[in-house]
């Protein structure tokens, strides 16, 4: 089994219409955004679960080169 459905159907028990449902423009290039970079997209509760699941902080960080330590 790929996934377990029974919790996303506990969420949207009807996927039709909540897809048929407007996405306004700034949600859509979010979701764009996010798809070609494949970095997650929620808010700070869904990256707190991920990082309680995961170990590891995955919200997007600033872009560009890293500041090397001083040594």
């Amino acid at each position: 089994m790929l996934v377990k459905v029974a919790p996303l159907l506990s969420r949207v028990p009807d996927w039709k219409i909540f897809l048929a449902e407007a996405v306004s423009v700034k949600e859509k290039e979010n979701i764009d955004k996010h798809g070609r970079t494949g970095r997650p997209l929620g808010n700070n509760a869904f990256f707190d679960r991920l990082h309680k699941i995961l170990g590891k902080d995955v919200r997007p960080q600033k872009p560009g080169p890293k500041k090397k330590a001083n040594s």
